[in-house]
């Protein structure tokens, strides 16, 4: 299953968020350049993610309530808790059907907002590692590290951009990704996405894909989101994305 179901985050919407609540960092691939402020925590969870792919005459559908909190240490520095506690797959093969449920693996991070003398550039570094504790159907099977860095540009009130790259190291192999993407708000509540990513591992066939979403502000601490990224090449998943939801405290 892509590692970017489970490790989900957002787009270049950053800019568009409303001063009382932090950008969240889903839907989508890329991290947000922002931080939760000291004492928040905001939950971002999926209602749920899911993957969706067939070849060969198999039928994959995967789907995955995946949960990351966050918490404001200070005004740059955030710790986070992720995993998916719950999680269902249905196989279908020329041999028959099978499913299962299930939950998956857990993680820790933390995220830093750097400095910048410009209102218009914003960077963060995010340092994870995901620990090894689902169920055999939906874990990595061994510790996964990553380091990520996203640099975002907002050229206005309504358009930005971000682009977001991770190393990846797990078993002793490294993988890579790298993520462009555009965001554009469209009123004051709603706001729209496009991106693509690439991966490439050692030992495993390079997943590209393409694809977007949408966010609506239900009220100034709450966002929903719906996405999707779609295969670009056959080693790729057909299609995977989600609905969520995103709730900050303070």
């Amino acid at each position: 299953m892509n590692r970017w179901l489970f490790f989900t985050a957002c787009s270049a919407l950053a800019p568009f968020a409303q001063a009382v609540t932090p950008a969240f960092d889903r839907p989508g691939i890329a991290v947000t350049t922002t931080t939760v402020p000291a004492g928040g925590i905001a939950w971002e969870q999926g209602l749920p993610d899911f993957v969706r792919d067939s070849r060969d005459g198999t039928s994959l559908r995967a789907y995955a309530a995946n949960t990351n909190l966050r918490f404001g240490l200070s005004d740059t520095f955030e710790l986070r808790l992720f995993g998916s506690p719950w999680n269902y797959q249905r196989l279908v093969t020329p041999q028959g059907r099978s499913s299962n449920k299930g939950y998956g693996d857990t993680g820790i991070g933390f995220k830093w907002a750097g400095p910048s003398t410009s209102k218009a550039f914003s960077w963060a570094l995010l340092a994870t590692a995901s620990f090894a504790t689902g169920e055999d159907d939906f874990s990595s099977g061994s510790t996964a590290y990553d380091v990520a860095a996203s640099l975002g540009w907002a050229f206005d009130d309504s358009v930005s951009a971000t682009l977001y790259a991770d190393a990846g190291h797990q078993d002793g192999s490294n993988s890579y990704t790298i993520s462009p993407s555009l965001g554009f708000a469209l009123s004051e509540r709603w706001a729209a996405f496009v991106e693509a990513g690439y991966t490439h591992a050692k030992g495993s066939p390079d997943n590209a894909v393409a694809g977007g979403g949408f966010t609506w502000m239900a009220s100034e601490r709450v966002q929903l989101d719906l996405s999707a990224d779609f295969g670009v090449n056959a080693a790729t998943p057909d299609v995977q994305g989600g609905f969520g939801v995103s709730i900050y405290f303070d």
